[in-house]
């Protein structure tokens, strides 16, 4: 029986002031409760981190099962949405309480990549690209508006232990935004990686810049898969982007 180790990646947006967005993204490891349609109704993580799904109703809940020559590997995911006074979720960070808005994201599986199947004697120190299979859609900071992901595709090397590449597309009505990744990190069972790229409809002048971070952790006995949550937007925080994604080899 292949190893059980409980991941959870996430993804949201705070509202630190009027108009200026902050979306972010997260993974967490252990300290995650499941309602019973194993919705994470609940996250108690690292450095005072916590999540709590509370009054807030859940949306575009959906799962599946990536191939791993056994049983499967199991991802599932949602989002959970507020609507104030009588519909929230709450969100603490370093112990202190986050001005979030809209939608809290989560991708949840119970089969972590433990460390030593990430090796390059494991893997033959094969370059790997994982695409995009499943997921909810990611939405913006106007409360509502859904988008498309187009494209979300992450080129592992286990051969010299490094992400290479993580690059991602999202449209909506009137914007497009891409972005990729600022430079590899190391391969490890769960992993962050800082985002570049561009938003074109974001202003009436062209392109602009977007920038923020996206989470991710390896899942399956074998890294059959990789369950990731981003979020990113513009620098002055009028425009945001934010949601998750299931990707296999």
């Amino acid at each position: 029986m292949p190893p059980s180790t409980k991941v959870v990646v996430t993804a949201d947006l705070a509202e630190p002031s009027t108009g200026a967005f902050a979306p972010g993204s997260g993974v967490h490891v252990g300290g995650i409760t499941l309602d019973s349609a194993d919705n994470v109704k609940a996250i108690d993580g690292a450095g005072g981190y916590t999540f709590r799904s509370n009054t807030a109703f859940v949306e575009d809940t959906g799962s599946i099962v990536l191939p791993d020559g056994g049983g499967g590997i199991k991802v599932n995911w949602g989002r959970w949405e507020s609507a104030p006074p009588s519909h929230v979720f709450q969100v603490t960070s370093g112990g202190q309480a986050k001005p979030d808005v809209n939608a809290f994201y989560f991708m949840y599986s119970d089969r972590l990549t433990p460390a030593d199947k990430l090796s390059s004697a494991v893997h033959s120190g094969v370059r790997a690209t994982y695409q995009l299979v499943g997921g909810p859609a990611p939405t913006s900071q106007s409360n509502g508006e859904m988008g498309t992901l187009h494209n979300l595709s992450v080129l592992v090397n286990f051969g010299s232990q490094q992400i290479e590449q993580y690059q991602l597309a999202v449209h909506f009505a009137h914007q497009s935004y891409n972005a990729s990744n600022t430079a590899p990190v190391p391969i490890t069972p769960t992993f962050s990686v800082g985002l570049a790229g561009t938003c074109t409809g974001c202003t009436q002048s062209g392109t602009v810049p977007v920038g923020g971070t996206a989470h991710g952790a390896f899942v399956g006995n074998l890294a059959e898969g990789i369950m990731t949550s981003f979020g990113f937007g513009t620098s002055g925080g009028n425009r945001a982007v934010y949601g998750n994604g299931v990707l296999k080899r």
